[in-house]
């Protein structure tokens, strides 16, 4: 009993320090661990998955290994934005795209794909991010007989942050489970060992 407690108590505090992390870390471990190679967005109305994939460019192998972002560019450029419908009824619902760069408090819309339904499931633009700085692409579901309207908000960032040249919130936490799992793990082994042994 008192190791069921002891583990039920290593296993809250992973959470506590998960739910600590701000939200684009979470997306970021959500990430690690989701098969799709997607983030999951669950901030919106509907749940959607998402990944942003820079596109190679003039003078750069056009074979070379492509690996998504979750709210993160490193470079301006070429880029495809990847949004999975995961639920059925969003496959059903009118979807409009838009893609809108922040400037201080306002807004400027780039891009917007007309109202549209994407029975496939899969929504995609392809764009030229040419400029650092805030970005966003916003989703407007229209309302059905069956369902309400919906609004998700992704943020998107391209090149570095503020010179941090983006904090690697996906090894930190991963880094504070393996410490969590490490000392756990020494923790069980010093209570289970026999009274005098080193």
């Amino acid at each position: 009993m008192k190791h069921v407690l002891r583990i039920s108590g290593a296993v809250l505090a992973v959470l506590m320090i998960l739910f600590a992390l701000p939200a684009r870390a979470q997306m970021m471990i959500g990430h690690m661990f989701h098969g799709h190679g997607n983030c999951v967005i669950e901030t919106g109305t509907y749940p959607v998955e998402f990944a942003a994939y820079p596109l190679p460019g003039p003078g750069e192998n056009p074979n070379a290994e492509v690996h998504p972002h979750c709210d993160h560019i490193p470079k301006s450029g070429q880029v495809r934005l990847l949004v999975d419908l995961v639920k059925p009824e969003e496959r059903e619902m009118p979807l409009t795209l838009r893609l809108v760069k922040m400037e201080g408090s306002t807004e400027k819309e780039l891009l917007s794909v007309p109202e549209k339904i994407y029975a496939t499931g899969f929504a995609a633009i392809e764009t030229a991010l040419e400029q650092e700085g805030q970005y966003a692409l916003l989703l407007d579901f229209a309302k059905t007989a069956s369902t309400a309207e919906g609004h998700i908000r992704i943020p998107l960032h391209v090149g570095d942050r503020d010179g941090d040249h983006g904090v690697p919130w996906l090894k930190i936490g991963a880094g504070i489970l393996l410490l969590l799992a490490a000392g756990g793990g020494a923790w069980y082994w010093l209570d289970r060992r026999p009274a005098g042994k080193v």
